[in-house]
């Protein structure tokens, strides 16, 4: 079976690219409409196509209709631009007249239009952060405040921990919508992974780590700085500084030379090397012709 790959306009908001047979493709091109959506199975997240069949970005040809296997209309579309996939459990996230809400595959409403924006937040009991008065809080899955909307960011759990913040000041909430770290911190560079969070307490270059219990492992003296990639020359180098993996982390200082910390804080490769590679047995620091080999322990 041949399958297509879609790929809606750059300029619509909520893009979406999934893989579809082309017999799919096509049954819903000749209903007039563009599919738009990361799902294998309907309801299928689509755009209306012109007279001409031609995808017009802006105005009405923007506007979200979900499709079921047949091509018909779910009632209460078209929703705004903006609206997302169902997913995996039934529901989707959608917004009329620029008002967020929630409905299920047979279109019925779950969640009211009354939010500013609603946002998953990978909970385990699907909670959503809801945008209320142009703040934000939390809500189950049946639609109950269970934060109340004090924060100014929500960012999705991460390792049973949740970032927020309030002012100019972040901190984490866990799973059961208590605050567990009050918001302190001037940033949340990577949220918890194998048990730490990278945080910074003043500017870029006071970068740490703590534990969900607010403890520090590291010294506040690490640097987040903006840093030319030596090997491709560009300027933003995408590797993941500060987010821990089988237990080690790369870090940097105002230099931009990495470093290699082990879960106790301790810099098992110093800050002097421009270039960190991992194997299943190693870790190695390249300076220059240079080179540093640490062992992995068995």
């Amino acid at each position: 079976m041949r399958y297509g790959f879609l790929l809606i306009l750059l300029g619509i908001s909520g893009v979406a690219s999934a893989q579809l047979p082309d017999s799919v493709v096509s049954r819903y091109r000749q209903r007039g409409f563009f599919l738009a959506t990361n799902r294998a199975e309907p309801p299928f997240r689509a755009y209306k196509l012109g007279e001409n069949g031609s995808l017009t970005i802006g105005g009405e040809s923007s506007a979200v209709y979900y499709l079921d296997l047949q091509g018909r209309i779910i009632p209460g579309s078209p929703f705004d631009a903006d609206s997302r996939d169902f997913d995996a459990q039934g529901y989707a996230l959608v917004k009329k007249n620029n008002r967020a809400g929630m409905i299920n595959q047979q279109g019925h409403q779950v969640l009211p239009f009354q939010y500013e924006e609603l946002v998953p937040l990978h909970h385990p009991r699907q909670w959503l952060a809801a945008r209320i008065n142009g703040r934000w809080g939390v809500l189950d899955a049946t639609g109950q405040l269970v934060v109340q909307p004090v924060y100014d960011e929500v960012k999705p759990f991460s390792e049973g921990m949740a970032a927020v913040k309030q002012g100019a000041k972040w901190g984490f909430i866990g799973e059961d919508g208590q605050e567990k770290i009050r918001p302190t911190y001037a940033y949340i560079w990577q949220d918890f992974s194998e048990g730490f969070a990278a945080v910074s307490t003043v500017d870029d270059h006071s970068v740490g780590f703590i534990t969900p219990q607010n403890q520090a492992i590291t010294a506040f003296t690490y640097a987040y700085p903006l840093c030319l990639n030596r090997d491709n020359a560009h300027f933003r180098d995408v590797a993941p500084y500060y987010r821990f993996h089988r237990g080690f982390a790369l870090v940097r200082n105002k230099r931009c030379e990495i470093g290699v910390l082990n879960t106790r804080g301790q810099e098992v490769l110093p800050l002097r090397f421009h270039r960190v590679a991992f194997t299943d047995s190693t870790i190695v620091g390249y300076r220059g012709k240079q080179q540093q080999v640490y062992r992995l322990p068995h």
